[in-house]
């Protein structure tokens, strides 16, 4: 039995629609979708981009592949860049759709890929999952262990005060600057959220307001 990928999808693409109605419209969009799955997400929103996306389950690839129009799709490790050898075009858009963990995915993504001036970026992050073990990985890669007294502060201030610095920090050494951020969370235990970058010299004109914590 495949396990569903979805929960809540509704929210998800209502969060991508606000965020991708902040990029340019040029022709040849290119959006990176990992964990691909069955493309619910790239079939419905993405069909106007380049989808260059990749997945484990071989299965679920060739369902993509069957609902994506223009698609280079392979079956690899979403934690590893899985074009090294390919020659894909500046991506516009990178869509962490994980089950879990999307940062090691991301990391991946932003030291190898190209990218267009302005970049929208989702996440599916399951890591406030904390609250039932204790252990888990912060958004740097590094492994963390909470006690039973601080599990609830680490979920209830993962995005405030663990995602969204990193990601903030992130972006300022790279040279990029945060446009816009949304996030949801669903029951404490996931936080989903995408944001808008741009190239910090990429155009002089001030950055909308960042709403990252709203």
């Amino acid at each position: 039995m495949m396990k569903k990928q979805h929960v809540d999808i509704n929210r998800k693409l209502a969060i991508r629609r606000q965020l991708l109605k902040l990029l340019p419209i040029p022709k040849g969009r290119a959006a990176y979708v990992p964990f691909i799955g069955d493309a619910d997400i790239a079939a419905t929103l993405y069909q106007d981009f380049n989808v260059w996306g990749a997945d484990l389950d071989a299965d679920r690839l060739a369902i993509a592949d069957s609902r994506l129009v223009n698609a280079v799709l392979r079956r690899h490790n979403c934690d590893l860049w899985p074009f090294e050898h390919d020659n894909p075009p500046p991506f516009h858009v990178g869509d962490f759709d994980a089950y879990g963990y999307p940062y090691d995915s991301f990391r991946a993504f932003w030291r190898n890929a190209p990218k267009a001036d302005r970049v929208a970026l989702f996440f599916t992050d399951g890591q406030q999952a904390i609250l039932r073990g204790g252990r888990f990985r912060l958004p740097t890669g590094e492994k963390a262990e909470a006690t039973r007294k601080e599990k609830g502060r680490y979920a209830n201030l993962w995005w405030s005060r663990h995602i969204f610095p990193w990601f903030r920090d992130e972006m300022e050494r790279e040279g990029w600057t945060i446009v816009r951020t949304r996030h949801y969370t669903r029951l404490a235990s996931m936080l989903y959220w995408g944001a808008v970058v741009r190239r910090s010299a990429s155009d002089g004109a001030e950055p909308e307001p960042v709403d990252g914590f709203e």
